[in-house]
């Protein structure tokens, strides 16, 4: 987060290569694995409340840790591409500094990390899958999970209303 503090103020880079290529894959892992741990969530909610009284549908913590590792290993692969065209881009600029003369027109150099890719076609491939296998997919995921479970929810009486004697019925008549 400190660099990324750096980077949107000054929007300069000072941390090397090694840091541009990991900051910029890591940001992704993360944002991938916790959507992708949000929609396992979801559907873990969803077979709780459809599945619960038909059959045993909780994982072992064997299985659910070997699930989250599937999903950190999917988030991985996914970003994977941003350690090879993340890059340290040099630039030189002109800068005037004062001396005890007056003003004198210095050349320096100043570095962005950027992303390089071969082309735009596989920028935008890239940006495509990226969006679709992180926020399409998981978010529609996620709303036919909470979709099903309203509708499931809703159809369904509560258990005092289903006898004759309940309060609802008794303020209904």
């Amino acid at each position: 987060m400190p660099v990324q503090i750096a980077k949107a103020v000054t929007l300069l880079w000072y941390f090397g290569e090694v840091m541009c290529k990991t900051v910029n894959f890591l940001q992704g892992v993360a944002v991938a694995s916790s959507v992708f741990t949000i929609t396992a969530m979801s559907v873990d909610r969803y077979l709780a409340i459809t599945q619960s009284l038909r059959q045993s549908w909780m994982p072992s913590r064997r299985g659910a840790c070997m699930l989250l590792g599937v999903l950190w290993l999917i988030s991985l692969a996914i970003f994977a591409p941003l350690l090879v065209v993340a890059s340290v881009e040099r630039e030189i600029v002109p800068l005037l500094t004062k001396t005890k003369n007056g003003s004198m027109l210095v050349e320096t150099s100043i570095e962005f990390c950027t992303e390089k890719w071969p082309n735009s076609i596989n920028r935008e491939l890239f940006g495509t899958f990226s969006f679709i296998l992180v926020y399409a997919v998981p978010g529609s995921i996620v709303v036919v999970s909470y979709f099903l479970m309203g509708r499931r929810l809703c159809s369904v009486l509560p258990p005092f209303d289903q006898t004759e004697g309940s309060v609802n019925s008794q303020q209904v008549s």
